[in-house]
């Protein structure tokens, strides 16, 4: 019964930007295989305690398609219009991968010309495919400069003046804003 909600909740999981398609698919895969599922249970309605079992079962199947699609829709949308550069941060070394995500204007006349563009920090949870957010700014993050185990970001374009850099350790995985 919830397979279709699962489907909706796959899009929004945090995951590395390589494997963004492969969410979008594999959320797809499993709302049609609940659709499959849902449409046979129609054909041949089990055993359920009130009357109007395929009135249920084409509700079900209608609304959660519908709010599937639609939850689609507006994300695919979104996604063309506030899509981000990404640049990853890793090394073969040091087991820490740091995504940048810099988020600017639309459409891309100028990257500061509107007052929505930001950045975010993310680090990869491990060995598994899923990010957290560990720093979000006003900002823009700049070319990263490597020295050693530690790699320093300028941050551009900043409105928010009490940090003008980030430095990443990959080693541990730790961050201190300058």
């Amino acid at each position: 019964m919830i397979t279709p909600f699962f489907a909706v909740v796959i899009i929004f999981l945090p995951i590395i930007p390589t494997l963004e398609d492969v969410k979008i698919g594999f959320s797809l895969i499993t709302w049609l295989l609940s659709f499959v599922f849902g449409f046979l249970l129609f054909q041949k309605p089990q055993y359920l305690p009130f009357r109007k079992k395929r009135t249920f079962i084409f509700l079900y199947l209608l609304l959660s398609s519908v709010l599937f699609l639609l939850v689609s829709f507006i994300v695919l949308i979104s996604s063309g219009f506030d899509a981000p550069n990404i640049e990853t941060v890793a090394s073969k070394d040091y087991p820490t991968t740091v995504y940048l995500y810099n988020y600017t204007c639309s459409p891309p006349d100028t990257s500061t010309g509107c007052d929505t563009y930001h950045g975010e920090l993310k680090f990869r949870l491990g060995f598994t495919p899923f990010v957290i957010t560990k720093f979000n700014c006003d900002c823009l993050f700049g070319s990263p400069d490597r020295v050693g185990e530690w790699v320093t970001i300028p941050l551009e374009a900043n409105r928010n003046p009490t940090a003008s850099a980030i430095k990443i350790n990959l080693k541990t995985g730790e961050f201190l804003p300058k």
